[in-house]
């Protein structure tokens, strides 16, 4: 009976559960072959191990295809030492896989990992807290599934940047930024914590193989909603702090300007004193002289109007403190309409009034409210030439102890690059006018320890917004 020699390759592949099988068949010196050419495989799913073996195999017609293991093998103490090696290596895997998973478990970041087919594959116990939703439910599932307890819906966020580089994704984002392989970004993310919502620091990071292929990602989310709280209250003191140091500086302006108004004023007006008593006398001497009499009223009306401008100017450089009291601003606007109605009748402008109810009443000065509110009026009524409409209203804002007053007309309006010369001492739009007015309306305001905030559009007209404190002990309604 003929006899040859056949060279087998045997490749073991198994995983820790079927090893021992495996390694059975190489120590008992036995295999069964398959079909092709008398090589033995077992295919077994998990950690590769192959080992090459010169075998020669016995073959006789009418017999199944057995066979031996060639002395030609190492010897199988010296096998037993690679299978020991390769378990010690195996449980050092296995113990630095656990390892790293623990780490992300208790990082104080939620953090969850996906690999290179966008599947879940670790969810932290911080990411549990943040969304949640429990690891037990997401591991192993892809498709964007980890954007759902974030957003709502399916969609690709920060981590899917790193196999593709998308605008669309960015832009879901406040800013993105990428240093090396990491992407850095903020954004307000509305399904965490039980839907309330929160500002969130994201960072995206990919995953390498010891050969440096990216096998995955891993993102890590770090809530910083008081961070951004801190910072918009810190934005508000210091434009708040800018808003006093303006103050400061115009009052400081005002103060120079108040000395050296007191010292003119009296020198100024003694002499117009002079002027004004002798054109009455003039007046008086010439009683049949129609064009000398008509002279001195012009003189009289000049003077008048020089003394008006100084008083005006006095009292911006000087201000009056306000005699505080509670009143109720609906009826200090009744008032001014009983006096603007007549003016803005012969200017054919219609004057309206939306009355707020339960109004607070406010600690104000009335004489000073009021000739800011004159003022005000006056000006609407001035910017409409041809006639339109002033709509006045009030109301409050609860939140901020505040009432307000709006003026609002349907004139010229005031072009963008003028806004912020509103308020100017001497700075006017008007032909004829002065440029106090305004001025002295918003330190008066100012005073009272309000604010005055204007939006005007070209053409359409102007908002003026009258806005003054009020405290809870003085919370008492007007019921008009």
């Amino acid at each position: 009976m003929s006899q040859r020699l056949l060279p087998v390759i045997i490749i073991l592949l198994f995983v820790f559960a079927e090893r021992d099988l495996a390694f059975a068949a190489l120590l008992t010196g036995s295999v069964e072959t398959g079909n092709a050419a008398g090589a033995m495989r077992l295919f077994l799913p998990g950690v590769l191990f192959i080992t090459a073996v010169q075998a020669v195999v016995k073959q006789k017609k009418g017999e199944k295809g057995q066979g031996k293991v060639s002395k030609q093998f190492t010897s199988q103490q010296q096998l037993q030492k690679e299978i020991a090696e390769r378990k010690r290596m195996e449980e050092e895997l296995r113990a630095a896989h656990q390892k790293l998973l623990d780490i992300i478990e208790f990082l104080p970041d939620a953090t969850f990992v996906i690999d290179k087919d966008k599947k879940v594959t670790a969810w932290n116990r911080a990411m549990e807290e943040m969304t949640g939703v429990p690891k037990k439910e997401i591991i192993g599932k892809g498709d964007y599934v980890y954007s759902i307890p974030l957003y709502g819906k399916k969609q690709s966020v920060l981590i899917d940047l790193i196999a593709s580089d998308d605008q669309e994704t960015k832009d879901r984002y406040d800013y993105v930024e990428k240093r090396g392989n990491t992407f850095y970004a903020e954004a307000f993310v509305p399904y965490v914590f039980e839907r309330k919502g929160a500002f969130l620091l994201v960072t995206a990071s990919p995953l390498f193989d010891n050969e440096g292929n990216v096998v995955g990602a891993i993102e890590s989310i770090r809530d910083i909603t008081e961070r951004k709280l801190a910072e918009e209250k810190l934005q508000h003191t210091v434009h708040e702090l800018r808003k006093t140091q303006s103050v400061v500086i115009e009052r400081e302006k005002l103060a120079i300007i108040g000395q050296m108004a007191a010292g003119m004023a009296h020198e100024i007006r003694n002499p117009l004193t002079s002027v004004r008593g002798f054109a009455q006398l003039l007046k008086e001497k010439c009683p049949d002289n129609d064009t000398l009499e008509n002279y001195v009223s012009i003189i009289i009306d000049e003077v008048n109007q020089a003394n008006s401008v100084i008083t005006n100017f006095l009292q911006l450089a000087r201000p009056k403190q306000p005699v505080l009291k509670l009143h109720s601003v609906n009826e200090l606007i009744g008032e001014i309409l009983t006096i603007v109605e007549p003016h803005a009748f012969i200017n054919n402008i219609e004057l309206t009034f939306e009355r707020a109810k339960d109004l607070p009443l406010c600690m104000l000065d009335r004489d000073q409210i009021k000739q800011v509110l004159l003022n005000m009026c006056r000006n609407a009524i001035e910017a409409m030439p041809d006639g339109g409409k002033i709509a006045i209203a009030s109301g409050q804002f609860s939140d901020e102890k505040e009432i307000f007053i709006d003026i609002t007309d349907t004139g010229c309006g005031i072009p963008k690059d003028k806004m912020h010369n509103i308020g100017v001492p001497f700075y006017s739009t008007k032909d004829e006018g002065t440029g106090l007015g305004l001025s002295i309306s918003y330190s008066i305001i100012h005073a009272h320890k309000g604010r005055v905030e204007v939006k005007s559009t070209l053409g359409r007209g102007t908002r003026f917004r009258i806005i003054l404190p009020y405290t809870w002990e003085n919370e008492k309604s007007d019921k008009s």
